[in-house]
């Protein structure tokens, strides 16, 4: 069954173990971008970016990675700022895999990850199994 929900908190761990963005970063306009890259951008005072991100299939221009690194910075220096991660599951020839998929909120999520954070909000619109295992309510990893 698959289901919309409003918002629900998931534990940070348990994401990660379907892409452990902290070890291998994130991907945005063909770079990848570690934790490690965020601390070194603190340390360089790259420039926040207060603009929301789109897509370069919305916009027609990529961002640099100094840009994406400052959009994580930005949130960093204001969690208050960081609302729920879309996520939703990866669809494959007419089937839901248990496999969740971020939908929106990538610099948001990293911001999450740099800041230690152990559980994420989230609005999810996936598989009920998978959400109980990501939420903790249920210790049974969805196949």
């Amino acid at each position: 069954m698959v289901e919309v929900s409003d918002i629900d908190i998931i534990k940070t761990a348990r994401l990660m173990e379907y892409n452990d963005f902290v070890e291998s970063g994130m991907n945005w306009d063909d770079s990848y971008i570690t934790l490690a890259d965020i601390a070194d951008g603190i340390q360089q005072n790259i420039q926040e970016q207060y603009e929301q991100y789109l897509s370069p299939v919305q916009t027609g221009d990529c961002k640099c990675r100094g840009w994406h690194i400052g959009r994580v910075i930005f949130f960093i220096n204001r969690p208050e700022r960081i609302t729920p991660i879309d996520i939703d599951n990866l669809c494959l020839n007419n089937d839901i895999l248990s496999i969740p998929i971020i939908e929106d909120g990538h610099h948001r999520l990293m911001a999450h990850l740099y800041l230690g954070n152990t559980e994420i909000e989230i609005r999810y619109g996936g598989r009920l199994d998978l959400l109980k295992y990501l939420t903790g309510d249920s210790d049974i990893k969805p196949s």
